[in-house]
């Protein structure tokens, strides 16, 4: 439904006799109710361009997509430690950090 670059999910509420729609997959999201799926598509259209109008007013892009790829600027000699550090394991950079994010999430969910 919609831009291709978001993710959307609908649901049917059956209490309330609505579709209920959500962005997902970003740091911002917005929601969408509607009665038919021609109503939730119209409503999607309106809190998109509600989404675009509110970023602009902020003076800055719509958040872009959740893809898992993950770009860092880091000096030199962090860089190379870090690559020191994976490479006894047999682990690219990306992977040594991909596991040290793991460790650290699961580190804050048990003291959350």
């Amino acid at each position: 439904m919609g831009d291709a670059e978001y993710e959307v999910v609908v649901v049917y509420d059956e209490e309330n006799a609505e579709f209920f729609g959500s962005v997902t997959g970003r740091r911002d999201g917005f929601t969408f109710i509607g009665s038919t799926p021609a109503e939730v598509k119209k409503e999607f259209r309106i809190s998109f361009d509600d989404y675009v109008k509110f970023c602009v007013e902020r003076g800055r892009g719509p958040d872009e997509s959740i893809t898992g790829a993950r770009e860092a600027q880091v000096v030199a000699d962090v860089h190379r430690a870090a690559d020191a550090a994976a490479g006894p394991d047999g682990m690219t950079l990306n992977e040594w950090l991909d596991e040290l994010d793991a460790e650290e999430m699961q580190k804050s969910a048990q003291t959350a």
